[in-house]
């Protein structure tokens, strides 16, 4: 019948680039969570609270990491805040046996440097655009009005003649 396949058919798996790109995002979450939890594990005391950090972690690392990346491609300079934040974190986590940072002082750093650097990004723009001439164009609408009324018959007329 029709629904039947013939004997001696011959099965090929076939996949395609996108499958490479998902193994190896399965794999990369895979080392991220042997590293991650075993860092965690060793920093905080209690267990419930490091492995469900590092589970929501782990949830939660490729949806930020397509925000970051459309941010990145908002900000030009975002990059060097996120390398910031991370060379903090880094600084922190070799420094706290010796020196104790307050929450505080983390979430403040963190907030200023991806923020300054979000802010620099945007001046940064607006000076590349200045210096390219693209705001030419709002000057070039103020010349046309001053022009204009200039030349109006009204002030034509209210403008003083040197006899």
């Amino acid at each position: 019948s029709g629904n039947k396949l013939a004997e001696g058919t011959k099965w090929q798996l076939r996949a395609t680039m996108l499958f490479l790109v998902v193994c190896c995002l399965e794999i990369s979450d895979m080392i991220f969570a042997v590293d991650s939890v075993s860092a965690i594990v060793a920093q905080v005391n209690d267990l419930f609270l490091a492995y469900t950090s590092a589970v929501f972690a782990m949830l939660g690392l490729r949806a930020t990491f397509f925000i970051i990346d459309v941010l990145v491609h908002m900000f030009s300079l975002l990059k060097y805040g996120v390398a910031a934040v991370l060379v903090f974190i880094g600084v922190k986590l070799c420094l706290s046996h010796v020196f104790l940072i307050s929450p505080h002082i983390v979430v403040l750093v963190l907030f200023l440097a991806i923020g300054d650097s979000m802010m620099a990004s945007v001046v940064a723009e607006e000076l590349e655009k200045k210096a390219e001439g693209e705001r030419f164009s709002d000057v070039e609408e103020r010349v046309e009005k001053v022009e204009h009324i200039h030349k109006s018959p009204v002030i034509a007329e209210v403008t003083p003649c040197a006899a």
